[in-house]
């Protein structure tokens, strides 16, 4: 009867096992850093978008802003909004007209 012993293995196979097996971790450690840097590179160009999206909508928002103040800034120039402004802050009326006479000579 054969004995239901474990099977040696001889040490040059269990070397050349050893150096596919270093190898091999090698590789899975290779890839394993090269898929987390590629993920996280991909999360990062995700928010970097997120966030030229959301300082392009604030850019936006402040130029319409500025044309506003532009315009109103043009029309506080005007002439007629300076008469217009005057009138109704402080009603002026005429002035008295005073008539001097020319005293007499001495």
């Amino acid at each position: 009867m054969r004995s239901l012993s474990r099977t040696s293995i001889s040490p040059r196979r269990r070397q050349e096992k050893l150096k596919f097996g270093k190898k091999a971790g090698l590789v899975l450690l290779f890839l394993s850093i090269y898929f987390f840097v590629n993920v996280w590179q991909n999360a990062s160009i995700t928010h970097l978008i997120r966030r030229n999206e959301s300082l392009h909508r604030e850019l936006t928002q402040i130029e319409r802003q500025c044309d506003a103040m532009l315009f109103e800034l043009e029309q506080l120039k005007s002439p007629e909004r300076l008469r217009q402004a005057l009138k109704s802050a402080a009603p002026i009326s005429p002035a008295k007209t005073i008539t001097i006479q020319r005293g007499q000579g001495k």
